[in-house]
């Protein structure tokens, strides 16, 4: 069973789907046998799962890495019936254990990147060491403007699909992850010439696998747990500290916008009642911004 019998075998199985679904199956299926040589084996699975915990992958990742492989397996076995399915339906104890082996309970969520990390980040964009990455290196490029500039969650990557940039009228369009409300950003022109090469990559384990090769190709440490997520607390952390001329309360409100939170969580009635333009928060946000100039 080559690879490409197995992708196409997929891909029929799972007619009807919606794209991002099958994107994200053949995705992962096509990691997974690239991985082992093809080898649809139980002990497969688990160096698999393992190799994901220890490069950094979330444990809900890794489960949904075991429930899709399961799916794997099925069709892969309608092409060689020898291929089984040999655990239960919740992951065993020796993926559990070894996603436990990872010191998540120090790391996960809490990584903030630093403004030397996340210019590290940029001047790799900017000086082509991205191009280690072939086919990708113009989505790297502009992932990681679209990233520092707007903190962009993965989710909200993955939403982005060809319409959402307009470099024309210079806008950017979000489906935020809080509400599902689109939000209207300015593009500001110190990133326009790096946003060229974007291509929708949809799936969000495709987000995080291009992450840790921009990780690796900027020459930034290995750590557990990092992820886009990281640029997007580092960008909060600088913010904070800037001075967008206006009261603190306001910038705060602002601050809230541009990141897409929802303001009625924290700020109450005054965050259901702000009403102020986006464009408005933008440009006040944009004109202060910790990490634009280093894209110019």
């Amino acid at each position: 069973m080559t690879k490409t019998d197995l992708i196409n075998k997929v891909t029929e199985e799972l007619a009807g789907s919606n794209g991002r679904t099958v994107k994200q199956f053949t995705s992962i299926i096509s990691r997974f046998y690239t991985s082992n040589g093809g080898s649809f084996t139980r002990r497969a699975v688990v160096n698999y799962i393992t190799k994901l915990a220890k490069e950094g992958y979330a444990p809900g990742t890794c489960r949904l890495h075991f429930r899709i492989l399961k799916r794997a397996f099925e069709i892969a076995g309608k092409l060689e019936p020898e291929i089984e399915w040999s655990f239960s339906k919740r992951a065993p104890a020796e993926i559990e254990t070894a996603m436990a082996s990872v010191p998540w309970q120090e790391q996960e969520n809490k990584i903030a990147f630093s403004a030397e990390d996340i210019k590290q980040m940029i001047d790799a964009a900017k000086d082509g060491k991205f191009k280690q990455l072939e086919e990708l290196e113009g989505v790297a490029t502009s992932l990681v403007a679209l990233s520092t500039t707007y903190g962009l969650r993965r989710i909200e990557m993955a939403d982005l699909d060809s319409d959402a940039l307009n470099l024309k009228t210079k806008r950017l369009r979000v489906l935020t992850k809080h509400g599902s409300k689109l939000r209207e950003h300015i593009i500001p022109d110190e990133i326009i010439e790096y946003l060229k090469g974007y291509r929708p990559l949809y799936s969000e384990f495709k987000l995080s696998e291009i992450f840790h090769d921009i990780e690796r190709a900027s020459g930034l440490p290995e750590r557990y747990g990092t992820g886009w997520h990281c640029i997007r607390r580092g960008l909060l952390n600088n913010l904070i500290k800037v001075n967008l001329d206006i009261g603190s309360q306001q910038a705060l409100l602002y601050i809230y916008d541009f990141m897409r939170w929802k303001k009625s969580m924290t700020f109450g009635m005054i965050g259901t009642y702000f009403t102020e333009k986006p464009e408005i928060v933008d440009m006040a946000i944009l004109k202060a911004h910790p990490f634009l100039e280093y894209w110019k």
